[in-house]
């Protein structure tokens, strides 16, 4: 975490001059970062973003909450950080809010299954399809939402 606060002052400190970095809209994102180290894979996730691990025990969620990386080195802390045995670790898939709609909130399917779209179709199958569902309600009424279409990224690593 402390590469992180160090990454984001670093950034805040470049805007300084040229931004109100106390306006509550500045810009803001997510952070999902995984990183092999030996026999072991790190992660970290922060803000409204998903990493679904395919390890011994089947699909594992982690998200990371509502704070975001933002101006404030403090946003660090609450990232959500974990270690597992990489030799457990078969693939991951790192997803903005965006691209965990079908799953999380459309309930179109299961987290299997945007594994399953982005492993035999690729991560432009899962963006498309899950454009494809909220144009079916472009008023966000049959699933509310804050905005109709939301930042949609999907990484997908595999090890071993």
């Amino acid at each position: 975490m402390g590469r992180l606060a160090g990454a984001i002052a670093d950034v805040a400190a470049s805007h300084r001059t040229t931004c109100d970095l106390r306006n509550p809209a500045t810009p803001a994102a997510t952070v999902l970062a995984l990183r092999v180290r030996g026999d072991v894979l790190d992660y970290l996730v922060l803000a409204d973003s998903t990493l679904v691990l395919d390890g011994p025990d089947g699909l594992q969620t982690v998200t990371g909450g509502h704070v975001y990386a933002s101006a404030d080195p403090t946003a660090a802390e609450h990232a959500i950080t974990g270690t597992v045995p990489l030799r457990g670790v078969r693939r991951a898939l790192l997803l903005t809010d965006g691209a965990t709609r079908l799953a999380d909130r459309f309930g179109v399917t299961d987290w299997a299954g945007l594994v399953e779209i982005v492993e035999r179709q690729g991560s432009a199958a899962l963006v498309a399809r899950t454009r494809e569902v909220e144009r079916t309600d472009p008023q966000a009424v049959r699933w509310p939402r804050g905005k109709p279409h939301d930042d949609a990224t999907v990484a997908y690593c595999t090890f071993q």
